[in-house]
């Protein structure tokens, strides 16, 4: 299997595109995939990082410098995206048995670009979190936090397209959910804190929280503070740390999560690394270093999940020590942040995400007369009927004669998964006016292989077509079914309620 990532890294970018799109090449590797990154070489990219990793860079020339960039413009030193997708086109044909999926994460690339490479890739992913143009796409991942995201992409992703939306899929090295396993419970007090304002930071946030934290003068206090090997910075911040012998100071760190899980309070910027501070439970106070930054940091906020001092040009070193002072004399309002945070990010994300790629490709239709064989041989397996509130096998007559009543019911949809020419499971939805119960079955031959938590993703998506007034869907589970559960919390599914009973 072949997946080509287009992301590019600057100084005036950042890292966060190629790093989370490594994170997750990294995955894709251990699960068998062969991976090749597209990029341009910009002035202080990180695609050494990216080679020291051992993936292969398929370097994409860049024209005669012409100065900076057009403002608004995710394109640089002249080049257009017409150009790139053809030198693009060129190095994906060039590819031994072609390119499964082509994964974008680009602020300057939309559905003009990923037209022209349609004819050259079987599939197209883009990992997208501005909403603000259409894509020409088969998944969109969206791992931001704000209000209405499940409608953002209304109109701009075409009806086939699978989403996957929340910090649920946010692409997390391993070792922040192997550090969740272990995370102490935090009881407020700050002993130590964790600062980074990303690899680059140009604009030197870094520098403004150190002289915040100085300037408390509160004794027994470490600070750790991580910058990028293109920090145009890090040299200054280094001699600071020098001569403050509280201030510990790490380039390019491979300890991040580490260093986050002794923090007591972090203080950054927005970004990937707001999820990764979540998954550890790392009371956090942000200040948003790029416009992208913004509406998903406030709605953190809003929801009590972070502190959000700002935009960087309203956000002084003075402002940032009084909230430090302030939380110092507050160990609740530090749990509370805390627990919050921890609720949304298990660290699993860069799993799932995977595993949608390394899934067989997946097609729904509906139901058939002739599926009724298989639905019942699906029903009937023993593994399925344990898990069922009834568990005696259902004749075939009796299952007959409910599957011909299911299909000629106008408020019940059966659907059909697809894979490999072959039927792999069953969606039932049943529906109550603006809400949907749904019911899930493989066939037991598929068990093991990401399709459930792909047939319910599918399903939504195709709920959402052609039942647009469904707003809620709603599933019962047994405690018992513990894979079950795993699959519809993948599948973005959220725990509503528990079911009490009492045997008389």
């Amino acid at each position: 299997m072949n997946v080509l990532i287009r992301a590019d890294s600057s100084e005036k970018t950042g890292s966060g595109h190629v790093v989370r799109c490594l994170t997750l090449a990294e995955r894709l590797r251990a699960l068998g995939v062969h991976v090749r990154f597209l990029s341009c070489e910009l002035p202080g990219n990180v695609l050494a990082l990216v080679r020291q990793s051992g993936f292969e860079v398929l370097a994409l020339a860049l024209p005669a410098a012409t100065g900076d960039h057009e403002a608004g413009s995710h394109w640089f030193y002249g080049k257009s995206w017409q150009t790139d997708a053809a030198e693009c086109v060129t190095l994906a044909g060039a590819i031994d048995q072609g390119v499964d999926w082509l994964i974008v994460d680009h602020y300057g690339i939309d559905s003009r670009w990923e037209a022209q490479m349609r004819p050259h890739v079987k599939q197209i992913a883009v990992i997208d979190d501005l909403a603000n143009r259409p894509h020409d796409c088969d998944l969109l991942i969206d791992t931001n936090l704000q209000a209405h995201s499940s409608s953002r992409y209304d109109g701009l992703v075409p009806p086939r397209c699978l989403r996957l939306q929340g910090p649920k899929f946010a692409l997390l090295r391993p070792e922040f959910a192997e550090q969740r396993a272990t995370q102490r419970q935090r009881d407020g007090m700050v002993l130590r804190i964790f600062v980074f304002f990303g690899s680059t930071d140009p604009s030197n946030q870094t520098s403004k929280a150190l002289q915040a934290i100085a300037s408390l003068q509160r004794q027994g206090i470490e600070t750790d503070v991580v910058v990028g090997a293109t920090n145009p910075h890090k040299e200054a911040v280094g001699e600071f740390c020098r001569t403050h012998p509280e201030f510990h100071f790490y380039c390019q760190s491979n300890r991040m999560a580490d260093l986050m899980a002794t923090a007591d309070l972090a203080i950054g910027a927005g970004g990937t690394t707001t999820w990764e501070r979540c998954a550890l439970g790392l009371p956090s106070i942000v200040v948003t270093v790029a416009d992208n930054q913004v509406p998903a940091t406030q709605a953190m906020a809003d929801e009590g999940r972070l502190l959000y001092l700002g935009d960087q040009a309203e956000v002084s070193a003075k402002k940032i020590a009084q909230l430090i002072d302030s939380l110092l004399e507050t160990p609740q309002r530090l749990i509370q942040l805390a627990s919050r945070s921890a609720e949304l990010v298990d660290g699993r994300g860069t799993e799932r995400v995977a595993r949608i790629f390394t899934a067989p490709i997946l097609r729904l239709r509906e139901a058939r007369l002739e599926d009724c064989g298989a639905v019942h041989a699906w029903r009937n397996d023993e593994q399925t009927r344990s898990f069922s509130h009834d568990p005696r096998p259902i004749p075939y007559e009796n299952h007959e004669r409910w599957f011909r009543q299911a299909l000629a019911n106008p408020e019940r949809i059966m659907l059909i998964g697809e894979a490999e020419g072959s039927a792999v499971g069953v969606l039932r939805y049943d529906l109550e006016q603006d809400k949907a119960i749904v019911s899930i079955n493989l066939a037991p031959e598929w068990r093991g292989r990401g399709l459930g938590t792909l047939l319910l993703r599918s399903g939504t998506e195709w709920m959402r077509v052609h039942h647009p007034a469904v707003r809620e869907i709603r599933a019962e589970v047994l405690f018992q079914n513990k894979a079950s559960h795993t699959v519809f919390v993948d599948a973005g599914y959220v725990p509503y309620c528990s079911i009490y009973k009492q045997d008389c």
